[in-house]
């Protein structure tokens, strides 16, 4: 309606102007409302063009989170340790292993091809961080269980380049242990205290098997121990030995594996 207005005013005005023999352009005269009944045109801002930011992709796999006891089959491929467990390590895995990741346990684990009376795995690669601690001091402490036979001393190792001891032991029999489907413990399982205490409190650490055969390794890695517990039942003992060997001898620092990847890379490119 305003507009309408404003084009009857201004077509007056003309009308008057020419009667009166004056010129237009004196004559023109544009009223004030007409600067405000036009709708003013907004200028849309700028479109900002998003920049190619460079984002850090993790070049390791992370392992899901599996809680006990069946655990979950994993592709093949390198993996971050979990960072929960406070060493920045990774590793390399083949066809066929198992995972189990319990944060709430502080329980870290893979597993073979084995299962058993439970239908949970036989067959365990344990990785447990202890802050402080001497390798050799903390194996001691392990051969000495009153739960455990040992077959062999503690001897000097390194694996992957780090530093430590290693020892092998048996389980002995448990025969008033009858086992508790419910909480993943078969019958005949021992129970190992001397591991136990680097777990959750509450958290019940058994054997997997009945008389399963066991290797304990402590490494140095940084200022913190890796303790590293491997089991199987005998039979299956040395095979299973040799596949986790192929695991441990992958392990890295995080931090050194990503330096050697990147100039392995730079080394192609040149």
């Amino acid at each position: 309606m305003m507009k309408r207005i404003v084009i009857h005013n201004l077509a007056f005005m003309l009308i008057l102007t020419a009667c009166s023999n004056l010129t237009p352009a004196s004559a023109t005269v544009v009223p004030s409302a007409l600067s405000t009944s036009i709708p003013l045109t907004s200028t849309p801002a700028p479109t900002s063009v998003p920049t190619d930011t460079p984002v850090t992709v993790s070049q390791f796999q992370s392992f899901p989170r599996v809680g006990c006891c069946r655990g979950k089959t994993i592709e093949p491929g390198e993996y971050e340790l979990p960072a929960w467990l406070g060493i920045p390590l990774t590793l390399e895995v083949g066809e066929g292993w198992r995972v189990l990741n319990e944060e709430a346990a502080l329980l870290f684990l893979l597993a073979g091809q084995g299962r058993n009376s439970l239908g949970d795995p036989s067959q365990v690669l344990v990785f447990i961080a202890v802050p402080d601690g001497d390798p050799q001091a903390i194996l001691t402490s392990i051969e000495n269980a009153p739960e455990l036979m040992p077959t062999g001393e503690v001897t000097e190792i390194t694996i992957a380049g780090f530093s430590g001891w290693q020892f092998d032991a048996s389980a002995k029999p448990n025969p008033e242990n009858e086992g508790n489907p419910g909480d993943g413990i078969p019958a005949g399982a021992q129970f190992l205290p001397v591991i136990n205490k680097y777990f959750t409190e509450g958290f019940i650490w058994t054997t997997w098997t009945a008389e399963p055969r066991l290797r304990f390794i402590a490494l140095n890695v940084g200022e913190q121990t890796l303790l590293i517990e491997i089991e199987s039942p005998p039979a299956e003992f040395e095979v299973f030995v040799s596949e986790t060997d192929q695991v441990l001898q992958t392990l890295k620092l995080r931090m050194l594996r990503y330096l050697v990847k990147e100039l392995t890379v730079m080394s192609v490119s040149f």
